[in-house]
């Protein structure tokens, strides 16, 4: 905690698990327990906030996945379709030997 950027650092490597909450909060006890709840609050608010950035990523890729599929099924209703059609046409025309409809 000696320097900003120390202090910085010492904050994402709790943030990312790479150093114990304890090893953090030691020196903050020595000086003031208010630190001690500045820093439980932005440990709080930091998860809270990657957790909606988690969840709002997943989300819109869930949203995307069942935009393209259902895209994907409308074209393969069309392809039966347009099918279909060709092979009724097929059909009656070979009914229609006489040619006269």
């Amino acid at each position: 905690w000696s320097t900003l950027p120390r202090s910085i650092f010492s904050l994402f490597e709790a943030v990312t698990g790479g150093v114990s909450w304890l090893e953090i909060l030691q020196p903050l006890s020595d000086v003031s327990w208010g630190l001690i709840a500045l820093f439980v609050v932005f440990f709080i608010f930091t998860y809270f906030c990657l957790l909606n950035v988690m969840t709002a990523i997943f989300c819109q890729n869930a949203i995307e996945s069942a935009t393209s599929d259902k895209e994907l099924a409308s074209l393969a209703l069309m392809s039966k379709k347009l099918q279909l059609s060709e092979e009724m046409r097929r059909i009656f025309l070979d009914m229609d030997k006489d040619h006269t409809g």
